[in-house]
């Protein structure tokens, strides 16, 4: 007889071979989250008066993909899309994404972008990962952590 491990993730049972190592992506990938976007999630081991997050971006930005989880019977697993706190033109936006694009930053400073010859952007950010600051140019993105801040302004000639 082959024993098999029972643990949730987000409340749906799964039943696992004990001897099996499972990485973070392994859980995501049983909780039905989309492959190519697995940066965007968090991963929590639910107990019952704490949690322990497994894999965050925004909380624990050194855990990785390939990371082993530890898994026994009845282990409850949480699968969460990760949320920043971003500032754009001093103001502060919910963020669910570990990147952002020049373009994505105009829509939250003006509500809109225009790809004109007559309309100039300039997208700067500072406070980013690892203290780092810079610019941002049409068709680029950078990795965001919380608060990070972009300034964006914009000239139009028409």
């Amino acid at each position: 007889m082959n024993a098999r491990t029972e643990i949730k993730i987000d409340g749906v049972q799964h039943k696992i071979d004990p001897s099996q190592t499972l990485k973070v992506r392994d859980i995501f990938l049983l909780g039905d989250k989309p492959e190519n976007d697995l940066e965007n999630y968090e991963l929590i081991r639910v107990m019952p008066n704490s949690e322990d997050v497994l894999f965050s971006a925004s909380r624990k930005p050194d855990a990785k993909l390939s990371d082993d989880v530890p898994v026994k019977d009845g282990y409850d697993f949480e699968i969460k899309r990760v949320s920043f706190s971003i500032v754009v033109n001093a103001k502060k936006e919910p963020w669910n994404s570990v990147r952002i694009s020049y373009e994505e930053v105009i829509v939250l400073a003006f509500g809109t972008y225009k790809d004109d010859e007559n309309v100039t952007y300039v997208v700067n950010y500072f406070n980013g990962i690892n203290d780092k600051e810079g610019s941002l140019t049409k068709g680029r993105e950078v990795e965001i952590r919380n608060e990070i801040s972009f300034t964006a302004t914009v000239n139009d000639k028409s």
